[in-house]
């Protein structure tokens, strides 16, 4: 297969014996789509950024960048594996879930992140992973 047209992963191992497989890049699709849900919650936060808010964005970045998972730390409560789905993880606790959340997170924030690169009104940072900067009139 020719190279550019295969999707790119990454393993990240969980412990010793768990392992999940997240897209190595979003592409142009998967950025919008995690984009709009982080529009849509912050919109529904009434535009202020709460706890809850902050989850669900890091949850739909995980939605939409996990492609599978494999390993003793997805076996469920019937002795079977947990086959991934988005859905999976709204049955998360978020408390227990905690390290697991911030691992994926942080390494597929890692993964993306570009080159430092000045935005349009000079900060570096973009909070949606690669959204356009508007500058400020």
């Amino acid at each position: 297969m020719i190279k550019f047209l295969t999707k790119a992963q990454h393993v990240v191992q969980i412990d010793q014996f768990s392992s999940v497989t997240i897209r190595a890049k979003m592409d142009f699709k998967t950025t919008a789509k995690v984009q709009n849900d982080m529009l849509n919650i912050s919109l529904a936060d009434g535009g202020e950024m709460k706890a809850s808010g902050i989850l669900a964005q890091k949850l739909s970045l995980l939605k939409h960048n996990i492609l599978s998972w494999d390993g003793p730390m997805f076996i469920g409560d019937d002795g079977k594996p947990v086959k991934f789905s988005p859905d999976v993880l709204d049955s998360l606790d978020p408390v227990e879930s905690e390290g697991f959340i911030t691992l994926l997170f942080d390494t597929i924030a890692k993964l993306n992140k570009g080159k430092e690169e000045a935005a349009p009104d000079g900060s570096k940072d973009n909070p949606l992973l690669g959204a356009p900067v508007t500058s400020k009139a």
